[in-house]
């Protein structure tokens, strides 16, 4: 069946790949790396070792570069060639390419110093031991020519030393003095003609001087010298001992001595290993019209497969190389066929999994206040117990990847090891993480970002819908096992989290789901989503199209875009600041996330935008600094790595596993729509390609898809490995259909409008060949959105550029009222609620579609009302009064963060804000020390009347020692509110306020500010940062920032006064009504996790009328 399948695809994969390859594209300005045939080619670079090739399953991994040479923890290797009195190594030549293909580097050069002479050189690993081959081929030599294999053991720069024994073609090395597992052994496909030793100082070093051959190195290296045949290439194979360095091993670890046999034939040697890397190029082959995707694919199957070190995936590629079960690990494995490797670590993790209670049934919060710790739920039945400091939920996305690889086969060796393994994640997920059982479960630290993130036991879209999706595949599981009542109470619960997840943080009036409802408090609704609020109902399946098009538009205006002048865009991962690392931080893995999101939910223009600008960044080097790349230090503008087919973020290093797991599932389930459900026997395809592309094809080990425009028709070929029902829904773009067949003969098909085209659907009974051919009366282009800005209540017209009908309007945001139809025009007012809106018009037809609208409705006249209400300044000759808040003041804002805030905090399995009021859980293991609060600057502040002045012109009493704020807080410390007595007329009251705010309290208000007359009426302002209010000092080693987060602050910050080291006051205007007496101002906490005082208050033109 296999060698079937495989004759089938390579035939007509190859067929189509000569047309593809027969196209060029340019090099694009301003990246390092550009494709030429099959590789990532660079010309002249001068990098070493930014190109990880990884042993087979193995932790080891060996360095080659743009330069051309090897480098591993048995040594570096360098080769020279010899011309009577010329010496040159090769990343001395002056022409010289570097071509990377999966898993090998090759190099070619030549020289003018050396007439005639062209060099190539091809690494590798070997193919199942620690160490590394090479050949060298070269042309045009002359008699006496030599090559020199120069060999620099581990830390010679250093000074290491090591025992030497030479043999005719080859060496060993052993550590002095002796270490366990530390020999090193290399052989050469020839006799070696002369040994030479020569000091290391340097790469350029090691012809500079000879020293004599002797039986030990120190700080030395060996170069042996082989006569160069004509036609006649020379090979290398360099091993040494099973060694994993115990950071990395904290379950499985490799010790014991090498094997001899692995280089005893250095051709053979170089032969198998490259035969190994070889199948990667074959493993998933893809065509379409650009081949920096083409190529960037390919590389992608060796980072792959080089993550899997056995018995399990690992954390990262060139760093990060630990045993962990996540991030998102396991992605792009199964997606290309890797799934033995798949099963193997799902049932390493298996047997880690707690299968008793240990823990106890609630939570138990460590030294801080933040994590938890000890006897918790969290470690207790159902967790990975993956042995390290158990920050992380890791298994969230583990089980996540792990229930789409059992889809993508059914294979019933890993479901037996799956279901009972998901069974108890289930349960500790709704004993931890929804407690009050209302269906919505709370994230704890369960995605990449989460470091310095918190949701205080509320419950978050993220982790509902990874929950959703898990029992959704246990009803599956318990079904196909006979057990029916067990099968439909996992589905009872998944519906009740999609019917919570609608009923709570779906914002309908907004069009996007929310970040999360608060535990505890006032139960309030955080609005201000990150993108994985977005992207992932979607993956879950829980979003309905229009939903899903609704929360994908939201990551396009809410979050910050990086347009890059090579193509495409990366975007930020929220609008959480300060953005202590890794609140907001620009990252490939979760950009690759999104265009996943747009792709499943149809929208291929817009996910390739995102696919395509974080590839070739990542992927082709792109060497300029990125404002949104931070770090855990508060540094940001930091450059990616540069690495041919790297996929990397600074942080994480080069072909980090969430990362490259993202990559290859936004590759396959994305771009080219492959969703197998092989355990229902049904396999869905809904590829979204770019709209532009006129072919495209992809093999892999389980199925190829190759779709072509010939004229007026639309070819789809699929084979599958194995046989299965196939729901094929494509798009198409054209006024009508003619006709759709199926192996020739027509074909029941079912056709709806989608955003921006129509979706066709044909259902196809079991098979493992599909060919559909969907034939067009004509082309029409993609319905590109209609983008425009209106004020509220002002009139909208929309219009079709063509004479199709508008049928109706879809506008569940209440975009527009009053919408009115005539033909092919829309007539309407704009809504009263400013924002951001998506709304479609559904265009009759044969093909029907949907015309997206992007509407931005504006308030100006309400925003400059609102600006009047509370201004900005007061005049430089307003006449004040301040008043004397003794009587209020229960604090010291210098002690704000000397407390211990203890209560309320529900015993639930939860992170939280500090004891401190002001940690993250991170900023214990980063030893970022508490911030020391003064009031040191008041003095100089305060004028010879005794009032303290500020820059907004206005005065207030100064604080003084003891009692100088009137602090409220949800927490039991404070009261919730304070009321100050005012029985005054005035023209404005200005407040001066301080207090904390962290980024999880953005957007929304995080306190009120209620102004109430004499006559009884009650005036608002909420306290809303960052828009009118901050936190009185830094977030970690982060303060507000307008160099790296002007996109979240207001244009201008709020008006404020530094009263001292930390200790910044927000100063608050508010104009009163004429003529009347204001009794009093009261100021009420709203947010959890939050502290705010007030400080002074003065009336601004007292009795005026």
């Amino acid at each position: 069946m296999r060698r079937r399948f495989t004759n089938l695809i390579v035939g007509f994969g190859l067929a189509l790949g000569l047309v593809v390859h027969a196209q060029s594209q340019s090099k694009l300005a301003g990246l390092t790396y550009f494709p030429e045939g099959d590789a990532i080619v660079c010309e002249n670079g001068t990098r070493w070792d930014n190109r990880p090739l990884y042993c087979h399953e193995r932790f080891t991994l060996i360095n080659a570069g743009e330069q051309p040479g090897l480098a591993g923890p048995m040594g570096r290797m360098y080769v020279a060639v010899a011309r009577g009195e010329t010496k040159l190594l090769l990343h001395q030549f002056q022409s010289r390419v570097a071509r990377y293909r999966p898993g090998r580097m090759e190099w070619e050069l030549s020289d003018a110093r050396l007439p005639g002479l062209k060099a190539r050189l091809i690494g590798t690993t070997l193919a199942d031991a620690d160490g590394f081959t090479a050949r060298l081929w070269l042309e045009g030599v002359q008699a006496g020519d030599l090559a020199g294999w120069c060999i620099v053991p581990p830390g010679a720069d250093k000074a290491a030393e090591f025992g030497m024994q030479r043999e005719d073609n080859g060496f060993i090395l052993d550590r002095v003095p002796a270490q366990k597992f530390a020999q090193i052994r290399g052989r050469f496909s020839k006799p070696v003609a002369k040994w030479e030793i020569v000091k290391f100082q340097g790469h350029d070093s090691l012809l500079t001087a000879n020293s004599p051959v002797a039986d030990r190195l120190e700080g030395e290296a060996l170069v042996a010298w082989l006569p160069v045949v004509p036609g006649q290439p020379q090979s290398i194979a360099v091993v040494a001992d099973d060694n994993d360095p115990r950071s990395y091993a904290a379950l499985v670890r490799r010790e014991g001595p090498l094997n001899p046999a692995a280089v005893a034939d250095a051709a053979q040697a170089f032969d198998d290993g490259l035969a190994r890397v070889e199948r990667f190029s074959q493993q998933v082959v893809v065509n379409t019209p650009d081949p920096y995707f083409d190529n960037g694919v390919s590389a992608s199957v060796a980072a792959a497969f080089g993550l899997f070190v056995n018995p399990c995936f690992v954390h990262g590629g060139s760093h990060w190389r630990g045993q962990m079960p996540g991030w998102r690990t396991m992605g792009a494995a199964f997606n290309y066929g890797f799934h033995e490797q798949v099963k193997r670590s799902v049932a390493f993790w298996g047997a880690r999994q707690v299968k008793t209670n240990r823990g106890g049934i609630g939570g138990a919060y460590s030294p801080n206040g933040c994590q938890q710790a000890g006897n918790s739920r969290f470690f207790g039945l159902g967790f990975i117990d993956y042995q390290q400091p158990p920050h992380y939920d890791f298994q969230t996305q583990f089980f996540d990847e792990a229930v789409r690889a059992w889809r993508a086969t059914a294979d019933p060796e890993l479901e037996r090891v799956l279901v009972p393994m998901l069974e108890l994640h289930l349960i500790r997920a709704r004993e931890c993480f929804d407690p009050d059982g209302d269906g919505l479960y709370e994230s704890y630290n369960n995605t990449w970002p989460t470091d310095s993130v918190w949701f205080s036991g509320g419950g978050t879209v993220e982790q509902s819908a990874y929950i959703y999706y898990g029992h959704r595949a246990a009803a599956d599981m318990q079904r196909r096992a006979g057990k029916s009542g067990a099968a439909a109470q996992h589905a009872v619960q998944a519906d009740k989290i999609q019917r919570a997840l609608d009923r709570t943080l779906w914002l309908a009036r907004k069009g996007h789901y929310a970040a999360y409802i608060e535990q505890g408090g006032h139960r309030r609704v955080h609005e201000n989503a990150w993108i994985y609020s977005q992207h992932l109902p979607v993956e879950a399946g829980m979003a309905r199209p229009m939903q899903a098009w609704q929360a994908m538009y939201y990551t396009e205006w809410a979050m910050e875009r990086f347009p890059f002048a090579f193509g495409g865009e990366m975007r930020q991962t929220s609008n959480w600041i300060p953005g202590q690392w890794s609140i907001r931080e620009t990252y490939p893995g979760d950009n690759f996330a999104m265009a996943l999101g747009y792709f499943m939910a149809g929208q291929g223009d817009d996910g390739w935008q995102l696919l395509r600008g974080t590839m070739l960044h990542s992927m082709y080097g792109d060497p300029q600094p990125m404002k949104g790349y931070g770090n855990e230090r508060g540094e940001y503008g930091q450059r990616n790595y540069v690495s041919p087919g790297g996929l990397s973020h600074p942080n994480c290093g080069i072909d980090f596993n969430d990362i490259t797991s993202s990559f290859g599932r936004a590759v396959v389930e994305g771009v080219f729509g492959y969703r197998p459900d092989y355990p229902n026997g049904l396999v869905r395809l809904q590829p979204a390609f770019p709209s532009a592309w006129p072919h495209a094809s992809i093999r892999t080990p389980d199925f190829s898809l190759a779709f072509a425009q010939t004229n007026l028709t639309d070819t789809y070929r699929v084979t599958l490995l194995r046989a299965a029902k196939v729901q094929l829904r494509v798009p198409v773009r054209t006024t009508k259909i003619k006709s759709v067949r199926l192996a020739g003969k027509k074909a029941n098909y079912r056709v709806e409008p989608w955003a921006g085209c129509a979706m066709l659907t044909v259902d196809v009974p079991e098979t493992q060949d599909v060919s559909v051919a969907v034939e067009l009366a004509d082309r029409t282009a993609q319905a590109e959105p209609v983008v425009m800005t209106k004020r509220v209540g002002e009139r909208v017209q929309l219009g079709l550029a063509n004479d199709r009908k508008i049928k109706r309007v879809l506008d569940p945001q209440g975009s527009v009222v009053q919408p009115t139809i005539s033909g092919g025009v829309v007539t309407a007012r704009a809504s009263e609620e400013p924002g951001h809106k998506l709304l479609m018009l559904e265009v009759a037809g044969d093909a029907p579609y949907y015309q997206p609208v992007k509407m931005l409705i504006t308030d100006p006249d309400g925003e400059a009302a609102r600006a009047a209400q509370s201004p900005r300044f007061a005049p430089s000759d307003a006449r004040w009064e301040c008043l004397d808040l003794r009587s209020v003041f229960n604090g010291d804002i210098r002690t704000i963060f000397q407390q211990q805030y203890r209560s309320p905090r529900p015993d639930t399995v939860s992170m939280r804000i500090g004891y401190d009021g002001w940690s993250a859980w991170t900023f214990t293991h980063w030893r970022i020390p508490l911030p020391e609060i003064k009031l040191d600057k008041v003095a100089s502040l305060t004028g010879a009347d005794g009032r303290l002045q500020t820059a907004a012109n206005v005065p207030f009493l100064p604080p003084a020692d003891g009692a100088n704020i009137a602090f409220t807080s949800l927490w039991d410390n404070w009261p919730r509110s304070v009321t100050v007595p005012v029985n005054r007329r005035g023209e404005a009251l200005w407040l001066m306020l301080c207090g904390s705010s962290n980024p999880m309290q953005l957007q929304i208000a995080n306190a009120v500010l209620r102004f109430k007359y004499a006559d009884g009426n009650v005036e608002a302002l909420e306290l809303v940062p960052p828009r009118n209010f901050w936190s009185l000092c830094r977030f970690g080693r982060l303060d507000y920032s307008y160099e790296r987060e002007s996109f979240v602050l207001p244009k201008d910050p709020p008006p404020q006064v530094q009263l001292g080291e930390n200790c910044r006051a927000i100063l608050c205007g508010w104009r009163l009504r004429p003529g009347v007496k204001l009794e009093s101002v009261t100021l009420e906490t709203l947010s959890p996790d939050v502290v705010i005082g007030l400080m002074g208050a003065s009336v601004m033109n007292p009795g005026k009328l």
